[in-house]
């Protein structure tokens, strides 16, 4: 058979031919997989670099916000004002974060100019705000925010049963024992209780340390319930022992450090006509006279009666009122009897603030004719060898100071009218501060009290070894008082068993144990808060908003 070389020939030549096509569409690919690799490598050193970029911005920009906050807790949440002028410039080493903080005049626990609605259930519903400027920088850019500084009662907002860290021995043991029931929450700064407290019935409660609670906690319908632990800011009630606190301790009574908050402050600074000021070791009275009888031109007249020693009430009865060196003279003269004596002071009330210093304790009264004096002239107030009377029925009784006092009597009103009169009158302030050595031993309260009261008390800080007694009397059970307690310092034993118990309006706020051992005590939430709101002492936090 005759082979045909030719067309052999020709289909090699075809085939090298294809194999040289395909090997120079190889290259060409090969080249622009190399070019678009290189191009896509320096794409992505591109965009790692830039990454990298954002990301020491957003660091620096982090820093910032941490240390404006920072410093504005450290410095300025419990100063009497931030700093004197704008543009107040902190930062980090190397420029990891830079703040410029606006200036303000304001002390933040003390602002009562705007209110704001709050979004975490940590912290008071409402709140006042006073809204500070700021420069945060990023490495780049300054942004424009706000550091809104928060402040409220934590007891007007619901937290009924406040238990702060007691400075004695870091808060161990606080607890709230016997029969409690309290329609609002109660918070635990140091979240380490006795197993006792679960005899206490709470709707809510919250724990401001990491500490487990001992035992289960029941709502006030006796329901098994948990402790509500929203993430809790840094809070802080002021300057304790001249230091910026913010674990729990507290100072309100008398704080000289963080004035806008201390209870003696406010006082003072409502001015000399709206509050009197007592020690216990000192025999005085207030009441609705005022200060001093003046001297009258029938002094001589009336002076002369009383020498001659030969007088009755009825001859100094067309003098009246008698100057106050007349009255004075009446009662440290032995001629008249008791009863005549009171028969004096009765024709010529109101009596003046300085006779009824010489009524309380006077040798020439008994207790029961003090009483009937004190009473007939519409006193306020009074104190004798440790002991202050507090009569909440007066309609005008002032604000009261007091220091050394052993015993208090709160006198409400003596029946539903009287305390229908006084619902809507202007809350009182009774602050208590005590010196070493002098405890606070009891609180009486009598009969029932709708005349809204803040009582703060302060013990010494010293070992606390016996609770001062808190009781409850009247004639009607179940009586409702109208009073918010701040108590540092001070142990209580509650007894409200002459009445069978006793509703609370307001709250409990104390670094100390709080035990019902003896009857039932309800608390509830005060509605009223027209003044209180300003009066009472608060906490204040930190929240940040970019505009």
């Amino acid at each position: 058979m005759k082979t045909n070389f030719l067309s052999k020939k020709r289909r090699v030549t075809k085939d090298r031919g294809s194999i040289l096509v395909v090997c120079m569409v190889l290259a060409g690919l090969g080249t622009i997989g190399v070019a678009a690799w290189a191009a896509l490598l320096d794409a992505r050193s591109h965009a790692a670099e830039q990454a990298l970029t954002a990301l020491d911005r957003s660091v620096i920009f982090d820093n910032s916000l941490a240390l404006g906050r920072e410093v504005i807790y450290r410095k300025y949440l419990h100063a009497a004002a931030g700093p004197a002028a704008d543009d107040e410039k902190y930062a980090f080493a190397d420029g990891w974060g830079t703040i410029e903080l606006d200036s303000w005049t304001q002390p933040v626990l003390g602002y009562i100019d705007s209110t704001r609605v709050q979004k975490t259930g940590a912290v008071p519903f409402r709140a006042f705000s006073l809204d500070v400027n700021c420069g945060i920088a990023d490495g780049n850019t300054v942004h424009d925010f706000t550091y809104q500084l928060k402040s409220y009662s934590p007891i007007l907002a619901g937290d009924l049963v406040v238990l702060q860290k007691n400075r004695e021995n870091g808060g161990e043991g606080l607890e709230l024992t016997g029969d409690v029931n309290v329609e609002g929450r109660v918070v635990y700064w140091a979240g380490d209780y006795e197993a006792g407290t679960a005899s206490a019935k709470t709707d809510a409660a919250l724990f401001a340390s990491k500490n487990s609670p001992k035992t289960a906690l029941a709502d006030t319908s006796g329901k098994p319930i948990l402790p509500s632990n929203f993430p809790f800011p840094a809070m802080t009630s002021g300057s304790v022992a001249g230091n910026p606190n913010f674990d729990g301790q507290y100072e309100v009574v008398d704080n000289s450090s963080t004035p806008s908050n201390s209870y003696f402050h406010k006082v003072v600074a409502f001015g000399s006509g709206s509050y009197v000021s007592f020690d216990g070791s000192v025999p005085a009275g207030s009441g609705e006279g005022i200060d001093s009888n003046p001297v009258t031109p029938n002094d001589p007249t009336v002076a002369a009666i009383i020498a001659s020693g030969m007088y009755t009430p009825a001859n100094l009865e067309p003098y009246a009122p008698l100057s106050s060196n007349n009255l004075a003279a009446v009662i440290a003269d032995d001629t008249l009897s008791p009863s005549e004596l009171v028969s004096v002071m009765t024709t010529n009330q109101p009596l003046p603030d300085d006779i009824l210093d010489d009524v309380v304790g006077s040798p020439y009264f008994s207790d029961a004719d003090q009483t009937a004096v004190l009473e007939g002239a519409g006193y306020h107030a009074y104190v004798y060898g440790g002991e202050m009377v507090v009569n909440l029925n007066s309609a005008t009784i002032p604000h009261i100071l007091a220091t050394n006092v052993t015993d208090i009597d709160f006198i409400g009103q003596p029946d539903p009218s009287s305390a229908d009169a006084l619902k809507n009158a202007e809350p009182r302030i009774v602050a208590l501060k005590n010196d070493p050595g002098v405890v606070l031993r009891t609180i009486d309260c009598s009969n029932l009290n709708s005349r809204r009261v803040i009582f703060a008390a302060q013990n010494q800080r010293v070992a606390i070894t016996n609770a001062c007694s808190v009781a409850f009397t009247g004639a009607s059970g179940f009586p409702d008082w109208h009073i918010i307690m701040e108590l540092s310092g001070i142990r209580t034993k509650w007894n409200t068993s002459a009445v069978g118990g006793v509703r609370i309006y307001g709250g409990i706020r104390s670094d100390q144990q709080i035990d019902v051992f003896s009857g039932a005590l309800s608390l509830r939430k005060q509605t009223n808060f027209t003044s209180l709101e300003t009066m009472l002492s608060r906490t204040a936090w930190i929240e940040t908003v970019r505009k």
